[in-house]
């Protein structure tokens, strides 16, 4: 008869729930989060492939979220640049699933000073510092 493992009260009771420790998301970089962020960011000539590109995605994913356009990126509307800069920013988050949450929020912050968007990464580090996720009024007194 194979022996019995025994385990600590707490790490038993883990394993009779089947409890899987998860990651707390930082209310920064949550989905809703991220769309504030790229209607702040993505109105602006080529901001959004530039910022998209601060934060190491590959080449390849961002050229595979341009490449429907019909007239490219440049004569696209505000809100198409928003969408395509939402999903670079959601498949950013995916590719990072498994660093640190504060090293995600480091790498956004010099992402967004890089592009030279200190004021929305001054209104990012302080939501994270408050650890309130980013909003409309986050970005009403920026000018």
């Amino acid at each position: 008869m194979p022996q019995k493992i025994k385990f600590s009260r707490k790490l038993q009771k883990r394993f009779d729930r089947k409890e899987v420790p998860k990651s707390k998301e930082a209310a920064v970089l949550r989905d809703s989060s991220l769309s504030f962020l790229a209607r702040e960011v993505a109105p602006e000539k080529t901001a959004a492939l530039c910022f998209l590109m601060y934060l190491n995605i590959p080449t390849a994913k961002i050229i595979d979220l341009i490449c429907d356009l019909e007239n490219g990126f440049m004569s696209c509307d505000d809100a198409k640049k928003t969408s395509i800069l939402l999903t670079g920013l959601i498949r950013w988050k995916e590719i990072k699933c498994g660093c640190k949450e504060r090293e995600k929020v480091k790498e956004m912050d010099r992402a967004l000073r890089e592009l030279g968007k200190t004021e929305i990464a001054d209104v990012f580090m302080e939501r994270h510092g408050n650890q309130t996720e980013l909003t409309s009024d986050a970005f009403a007194n920026l000018g």
